[in-house]
């Protein structure tokens, strides 16, 4: 069950960055509403070349997307700014090796701000230097 535009005209591309590519999703549980799908928080709806399940990410679901995004403003105002995280994560199942941890996310290390709980985003982590290998982000 693949996450697919509403219409078939082709998913918009996503907003012009600094580098010029990004991944495409593959959301399970979060219906493609959370800060941790890659076309969520770049503001870019889900398509055809997500491989993400039961996604309301899409025309569709239009009025439920902006209420997640109205809710996610509400408690995070910068969400969608393209800020670097704050590197203060409260992370205390993941280990800070899942997209739920916004330093994870962020692509930088837990630090002395974080009150994460058996972190193990930090250098010389085995564990994230498997997980980033497994996810495409080392070589």
């Amino acid at each position: 069950n693949t996450c697919t535009p509403a219409s078939s005209a082709p998913a918009p591309p996503p907003p012009s960055s600094s580098s010029g590519d990004f991944k495409p999703c593959s959301c399970k549980k979060s219906k493609c509403l959370k800060l941790y799908c890659e076309c969520f928080k770049a503001q870019r709806m889900c398509g055809a070349h997500c491989k993400c399940v039961d996604c309301h990410n899409s025309p569709m679901f239009e009025d439920i997307r902006n209420k997640a995004i109205a809710d996610t403003i509400a408690k995070k105002p910068r969400a969608f700014d393209g800020t670097i995280a704050s590197g203060a994560c409260k992370c205390k199942n993941t280990f800070c090796l899942k997209k739920y941890c916004e330093c994870y996310s962020a692509g930088i290390l837990c630090g002395d701000k974080c009150k994460c709980v058996d972190c193990k985003n930090y250098l010389g982590s085995e564990e994230l230097i498997q997980k980033r290998r497994k996810d495409g982000d080392m070589a």
